[in-house]
């Protein structure tokens, strides 16, 4: 008997798996299957084209036409974008396209998808016999030239020409990245930690904990340095201006006037380096917390009035540097743990009067939000700035990692989630710097005990970063418009703007992609095959030169017509108007909610959420099996039954929905995107609705029920 085949008629006896391949076409890989023993479970299937591992996914959508065979509405249907394929995987299905001459080849020659964790393939749909050469060539190519770390010598050529230097004066937002000045050896470390110790060895000694958990971090391009050679620094600063790293936070360590690590911030004022620089006062004692001693105390830091006036003292020959950040005119100094300040507000008064003595016209002073602080004005300062992983909203994921190490004692987070909590994050009222951060895993300093934000991605990165630069340029007034990233070497806590040996230089051009209104003219990719290397390092640069030009021209229009860069606005919740009386439940509809808040939500359990995370969902819609227009997302409470109402602003094409259920045209606008507040929406248990407006008549309104639900604290 076979594992498989697509009969429904008897789900009770038989295979225990069901599906079909539909179809592959220039865009998707579309397909079904359920798992006869447990119909809710969602099943990950695996691309493989070629015998090439090319693209993964999980059956997210609800298919009428197999729900109505088994009268359950499951997510049996899968819809995997070929854009998503992986680069190395296209290269070779690219070879094997190339080798074959046929103009139409069998299906089950070129694709086979698998049920991951099982040894079960899908059968194919009887429309699914032959793939046309040509088309599946013309879908992958693109996808074959993306980058992968320079594995040719044509790829090298083309990301050193991508790798051109950023104009920093052409960009409003500065992008400031913390840095620590430890990497080299001095007495203390080698009193506390041995001969010769710095953060290198333990970046060099990290081990893995599960499948795909990336350790060791290496370095790339500049190797274990030392920080006691000047030209490291220098090549540090050419590298980040390179790539629009507007300047560096340097943690400044000062205990009751001893100072540790200070060599870089001392270097930079003495050579006068063309590159910004502010201090962040690192002012918590040092402890032996790598090796899971808490208690024992290496240097302690002793706050008083007199400590704290002596400290800035100490930083007033960094504040006259002409490269120190000031914010108008002002010196930006950051403290990192300000509640272990004695009276903190009249410390500040005090610095204040000894700044403006020195001829400044005040002094900025940045709260960092660590350890749950974030409002600046309980401490009499002028801003706060995140310091991520404080502060961020994930779950601990440990149980969703197979393979853990039993060894292992630390927690795992979702770095997609925390970027989605990111974006869909309340501003708040003073003024607040955000902050990004590439990737965060301290286990090469805590071992077993350290912390993971695992699936991590210079991709992700970039939209995160993408997403702060825009909102510091609309939300800041200009010459405050400062985004931080953690960090520039945080090597031994995982995350580095720095080039690492997997990823290269991604997370800087990340950055300098999120600067550079014409970043699209820098994709990696080329428009028309090229065979030779100079023809290829040629195509590329008039392709490149083209759309820089196209996207500069297009950006003096907008500014001329007085326009900006903007993202998608937040969507505000209001009480239901009392003249919204008629709504009805919609008899005739089909609704998939694939992500909320980055969970991917389980009918009728509920998602805990805080006011001020938001929320951010995605999904599709059909009544009557055409989209819906002008639609509203609505929050039901289930006790009181009043609702909350919100417009949601972006609609967005599912040709994969309507081909999926072969609907006409009428039914590709049904996806849908939301971002709102949750300010201002009473504590309880709601579930989550879309409305469709009566356009006729403002009283009515059909309501479909997703059966998802938030619990609002």
């Amino acid at each position: 008997m076979l594992d498989i085949n697509w009969d429904l008629d008897n789900i009770i006896s038989g295979p225990r798996w069901r599906g079909a391949v539909d179809n592959l076409n220039s865009e998707w890989v579309y397909g079904w299957v359920i798992d006869c023993k447990n119909l809710i479970r969602p099943i990950e299937v695996e691309v493989f084209i070629f015998g090439e591992l090319a693209l993964t996914g999980v059956c997210s959508i609800v298919r009428p036409d197999i729900s109505k065979f088994i009268n359950v509405p499951v997510k049996s249907g899968f819809s995997i974008p070929l854009r998503n394929i992986n680069p190395r995987a296209a290269q070779k299905i690219i070879k094997n396209i190339k080798g074959d001459d046929r103009t139409r080849i069998p299906a089950n020659e070129i694709l086979r998808v698998k049920i991951k964790g099982e040894n079960v393939y899908l059968p194919f749909s009887p429309t699914l016999n032959e793939i046309i050469r040509e088309d599946l060539y013309k879908a992958i190519f693109n996808y074959a030239n993306k980058f992968i770390g320079g594995e040719s010598s044509r790829i090298k050529l083309r990301d050193e020409l991508l790798s051109i230097p950023f104009v920093r004066d052409e960009n409003p937002v500065k992008v400031i990245a913390y840095y620590l000045p430890q990497f080299h050896p001095f007495g203390e470390n080698n009193e506390w930690w041995g001969t010769g110790f710095t953060e290198w060895t333990n970046v060099a000694s990290a081990q893995s904990y599960f499948k795909d958990h990336y350790q060791p971090h290496l370095p790339a391009d500049m190797g274990f340095y030392d920080l006691r050679l000047e030209q490291v620094q220098h090549d540090q600063i050419d590298l980040a201006k390179k790539y629009g790293v507007s300047g560096f936070c340097y943690y400044y360590y000062w205990f009751s006037g001893e100072t540790l690590m200070t060599l870089p911030i001392d270097r930079h004022v003495e050579k006068n380096y063309d590159f910004d620089f502010c201090l962040c006062w690192a002012n918590e004692s040092w402890s032996r917390r790598w090796d899971g001693s808490e208690k024992e105390v290496l240097i302690a830091q002793q706050h008083s009035y007199e400590n704290d006036v002596a400290f800035i003292q100490s930083c007033l020959k960094y504040f006259h540097s002409e490269r120190y950040i000031k914010i108008d005119g002002a010196p930006l100094l950051q403290i990192y743990r300000i509640s272990l300040m004695e009276n903190p507000i009249e410390t500040i008064k005090r610095w204040r009067e000894i700044v403006k003595a020195e001829g400044f016209p005040d002094l900025h002073i940045c709260m960092v939000e660590s350890f749950g602080l974030n409002n600046p004005f309980d401490f009499g300062c002028d801003s706060s700035c995140q310091f991520p992983p404080h502060g961020v909203t994930s779950g601990e994921v440990n149980n969703r990692i197979p393979d853990l190490a039993p060894t292992y004692t630390g927690s795992i987070y979702s770095y997609p989630e925390v970027v989605h909590g990111e974006i869909a994050r309340q501003k708040p009222i003073h003024t607040h710097f955000r902050t990004a951060m590439p990737s965060w895993d301290n286990t090469s300093r805590k071992g077993q005990a350290g912390n993971v934000f695992s699936e991590s991605s210079p991709a992700l990165f970039e939209v995160w970063i993408k997403f702060l630069v825009l909102d510091a340029y609309n939300r800041l007034p200009e010459g405050q418009r400062l985004v931080f990233v953690n960090a520039w070497n945080e090597w031994a806590e995982g995350t580095h703007l720095e080039p690492d040996r997997k990823y290269g230089h991604a997370n800087l051009r990340a950055v300098r992609n999120a600067l550079m209104p014409e970043a699209i003219a820098m994709a990696p990719f080329l428009t028309e095959e090229v065979d030779s290397e100079q023809d290829s390092l040629s195509a590329t640069r008039r392709y490149v030169e083209s759309l820089i030009t196209t996207n500069k021209a297009l950006m003096k229009i907008l500014t001329a017509s007085g326009s900006k860069p903007s993202v998608q606005q937040e969507s505000a919740f209001i009480l239901a108007p009392p003249l919204l009386t008629g709504v009805e439940v919609s008899r005739d509809a089909t609704v998939h909610l694939e992500n909320i808040n980055s969970h991917i939500p389980v009918r009728n359990v509920d998602i805990i959420v805080g006011k001020h995370h938001g929320i951010a969902l995605r999904g599709w819609v059909l009544i009557s099996g055409t989209a819906l227009q002008h639609p509203l997302l609505a929050l039901r409470n289930t006790t009181s039954m009043q609702r909350y109402v919100a417009p949601i602003t972006v609609i967005e094409d599912r040709h994969d929905v309507a081909f999926a259920m072969s609907l006409g045209e009428g039914a590709n606008k049904s996806g849908i995107q939301f971002k709102g507040s949750l300010q201002g929406i009473a504590a309880g248990r709601y579930e989550i609705e879309i409305l469709a407006p009566d356009m006729h008549d403002p009283r009515k309104a059909l309501a479909v029920l997703t059966s998802c639900y938030l619990e609002i604290g």
